[in-house]
């Protein structure tokens, strides 16, 4: 399941996927009822300009998503994170996951 922005506005994302053909087509039920099991990071990720230079954290702290994945790369359990970071919550890891998921998903390569 791919989902499509719309790159002339603000790069939000439609209920729709590409077919075969590369024709705009709408999710299934099914699809979209998988996709909205995923995470909704945006409850947990923010971003403040004031804040670690605009990139994304996790809500009400100053830790980067790009730290929590740094960690998670580096081999870290997310046990040893929440140790590291008391402040988060396990959710918190699992939205900066979804998040770069997501980014990853809405990338296009040219």
């Amino acid at each position: 399941m791919t989902r499509v922005s719309n790159t002339s506005a603000a790069n939000y994302t439609v209920n729709c996927k590409r077919d075969e053909s590369g024709c705009h087509t709408p999710f299934t039920d099914s699809e979209t009822r998988a996709y909205n099991r995923h995470m909704d990071y945006r409850e947990r990720i923010v971003r403040d300009p004031d804040v670690r230079f605009g990139k994304p954290v996790v809500k009400g702290t100053r830790i980067s998503v790009a730290d929590v994945l740094e960690f998670l790369a580096a081999g870290d359990s997310p046990e040893e994170i929440l140790v590291e970071f008391p402040q988060l919550k396990l959710d918190d890891i699992r939205a900066c996951l979804a998040f770069a998921a997501d980014r990853e998903r809405l990338t296009r390569i040219t």
